[in-house]
């Protein structure tokens, strides 16, 4: 994060009002100019930190190739996050321009004393920068030796355009008549993601749900006009959400697919599979509507598990049970046709033998008795 970096951790007192300390910690680091500042608890850092990477609510990714071009756009979104109900404390991550050594060789002057590129440019960050050669152990400790230049003879900018270079025929001469030397700002900090620089706009959320929040961002960036190259991604908790909520509907089908699989192997039917499959909403009204919950706690969505884990067992025996008697039902009178025919088959007088039939039902009367 860098030096300019600090975090400040507040223990409160349970016996106090929560709210009214929050609000005063929040007016006291407020109060402080020129600064950003976000309060929060140990946990909701955490966790943003982890499912994110970023402790903020809302954080738009912009990706390009040109620093100016990235920091301009970063500001442009600053305005509109501005603008947005709802959004608190919109920044944009601090890059900031330190002096830094350009040197680059002049390639036809550099052959004519004898020098690659590469050679100009190792002997001057050797003389400017230093460079490790080897280490030196000594009672047990291991202390690196460097290279480096006097600080006299690197002190402002002329002296590095003085700074003497080896030639292969054993002269010397100054950096300056080989190479081109200024002093330009450079980015203190450049994010790479997916081979593109990258700038993050931050922002939080406070007195207005995040998804409303989401719902406007997202159609005022749809006007922002993107130079070639450019694009800007949407992350932070919202994203994480949108991600995690795939996640369970796909979990979901899988589920659901498997209940309506072993409701068939249950049931042995199609048609009572689907049927108690279809109607398996119905079970959580006892759950839902009845108990009303907030659904913000674990305990509430147990206390709906519980009520459609109940009724669902009860229709599955129900239908299980009601399957049984039909089967046996269905054997009872099989065995009862069977035994009919036989009978009928093996000793009843055929149809056109009319006056026989009762003759044969009295033997048959008698054999029973």
């Amino acid at each position: 994060v860098g030096p300019e970096f600090g975090e400040n951790w507040v223990s409160v007192d349970p016996s106090v009002d929560y709210d009214a300390t929050l609000e005063k910690i929040q007016n006291t680091v407020a109060a402080y100019p020129g600064i950003f500042r976000d309060v929060q608890t140990y946990l909701k850092e955490r966790i943003r930190e982890v499912l994110t990477g970023s402790s903020d609510a809302i954080v738009i990714r912009i990706f390009g190739e040109d620093l100016a071009v990235l920091q301009e756009k970063a500001h442009e979104i600053e305005e509109i996050l501005g603008e947005i109900p709802g959004v608190v404390d919109p920044f944009v991550d601090t890059v900031e321009d330190i002096p830094q050594i350009q040197i680059e060789v002049d390639l036809e002057t550099a052959r004519q004393y004898g020098l690659k590129p590469g050679d100009v440019r190792r002997s001057a960050s050797t003389l400017i920068m230093g460079e490790e050669v080897g280490d030196l152990f000594r009672n047990g400790q291991t202390y690196d030796v460097n290279v480096w230049s006097t600080p006299e003879t690197r002190e402002n900018l002329t002296d590095i355009e003085n700074l003497l270079i080896d030639t292969p025929s054993g002269e010397y001469v100054r950096l300056k008549d080989v190479a081109a030397i200024e002093i330009q700002p450079t980015p203190n900090d450049i994010h790479h993601e997916g081979l593109f620089r990258s700038i993050d706009v931050s922002a939080n959320v406070r007195d207005r749900d995040l998804g409303s929040v989401v719902g406007d961002l997202e159609r005022r960036l749809e006007d922002v006009e993107w130079p070639l190259g450019y694009h800007s991604e949407l992350l932070g908790e919202y994203a994480e959400r949108q991600a995690a909520s795939g996640r369970m509907r796909l979990f979901a089908i899988i589920a659901a697919l498997g209940v309506f699989l072993l409701l068939q192997a249950s049931f042995a039917s199609w048609r009572l599979a689907t049927l108690s499959f279809v109607t398996l909403p119905i079970a959580l009204i006892g759950g839902v509507i009845a108990y009303g919950g907030t659904f913000l706690v674990f305990s509430d969505y147990c206390r709906a598990a519980m009520a459609f884990e109940d009724n669902e067992q009860f229709r599955i025996l129900f239908l299980d049970k009601k399957n049984r008697l039909i089967a046996d039902e269905g054997k009872a009178i099989t065995a009862i046709e069977t035994a009919f025919a036989n009978a009928t088959s093996s000793s009843a007088p055929t149809t056109s033998d009319a006056r026989s039939w009762p003759r044969w039902f009295a033997t048959s009367n008698r054999e029973r008795l």
